[in-house]
């Protein structure tokens, strides 16, 4: 099988790209050349921007899969697509699931009463862009792909090695500073939010490539069920050695200062049944072990300039 890959040299498009190799598939990552990444031998790499594209894939056998890693923007998905509509035998386009309705009730773009339950593909999705705007429209990428009968990916929140955003570190920050205890609302403590280890979703992207039968269809990429906020922290704690405790502080006493855009009342959970039904997605490691190798590599690679926390203010909130 050949694979065209747009991007493929972020955070988690070597391990997807790593997978393809090893499975049998030619593939050809197209990317700025401004991301260095551990690619393996064999891989054909291609320069230049999105206006080279046409060229890129006329220079290229004729794909059997294209991936589209970086697709962000309503109009970068119409023009893609365009491009790549009689060029490629199916396309797979990876998307987020911060398109689901749940996702802007969460973060207050949306209004309404939390939506319980895991969401499946076929949950009610945002109608309103993000805080982003334009800049980011993944409702709006899905849509122009839809034209395709393309693969759409929706990925939750991913951790791992190599994660820009270092997802966990305020926590881990606060249990090596021997911080006696981390304060949440109760709320927050009781919400659940989809994970997903980078390894675990390089193999759903992976199977999905892979897999013809998955034409036209939408996946929900995450673990199987999502622990709480709190239970992270015990989990984060546990791994770290940190005896200190979790104090729940009523949402009304927290300054502005140390309050958060989310409201926790609202939870995103995904429902995963379709992809693991469909081409037998399973987790590679367990979390135990996902988390341990991710706080690893945060300790010896932690954020440069750190995010400031205020630790007077939180002590006292904690008094």
């Amino acid at each position: 099988m050949r694979v065209f890959v747009l991007g493929g040299t972020g955070f988690t498009g070597p391990h997807v790209v790593r997978r393809l190799v090893a499975a049998g598939c030619e593939v050809t990552v197209f990317h700025r050349g401004k991301t260095r990444a551990s690619l393996p031998s064999g891989v054909t790499v291609r320069h230049g921007d999105a206006s080279d594209l046409g060229a890129a894939l006329a220079a290229a056998p004729r794909p059997d899969v294209f991936l589209d890693m970086i697709p962000f923007r309503r109009d970068d998905a119409r023009a893609r697509a365009a491009i790549v509509r009689e060029r490629v035998g199916r396309v797979v386009a990876l998307s987020s699931a911060d398109v689901y309705l749940s996702y802007g009730r969460l973060f207050g773009t949306e209004s309404g009463a939390p939506l319980r339950g895991p969401q499946r593909e076929d949950a009610p999705l945002r109608a309103k862009l993000s805080a982003q705007g334009e800049r980011y429209d993944k409702v709006g990428v899905e849509a122009e792909y839809a034209a395709l009968d393309a693969t759409i990916v929706r990925l939750p929140v991913i951790f791992g090695p190599d994660d820009a955003q270092h997802r966990f570190f305020s926590w881990q920050r606060a249990m090596r500073d021997r911080r006696p205890a981390i304060a949440m609302t109760p709320e927050h403590a009781a919400c659940r939010i989809s994970r997903v280890f980078v390894e675990d979703a390089a193999a759903g992207i992976a199977q999905v490539v892979l897999h013809e039968r998955c034409i036209g269809q939408t996946y929900n990429i995450a673990e199987p069920e999502a622990p709480t906020e709190r239970d992270w922290v015990e989990l984060i704690a546990r791994l770290e050695g940190w005896k200190g405790q979790v104090v729940l502080v009523e949402t009304a006493r927290w300054p502005e200062s140390l309050r958060g855009p989310a409201n926790y009342e609202h939870h995103l959970v995904l429902d995963t049944a379709r992809i693991r039904s469909d081409v037998g997605y399973a987790e590679t490691v367990t979390r135990e072990h996902a988390l341990h190798t991710t706080l690893a590599w945060q300790r010896e690679c932690a954020p440069d300039p750190a995010p400031p926390t205020d630790y007077a203010a939180l002590d006292a909130l904690l008094a």
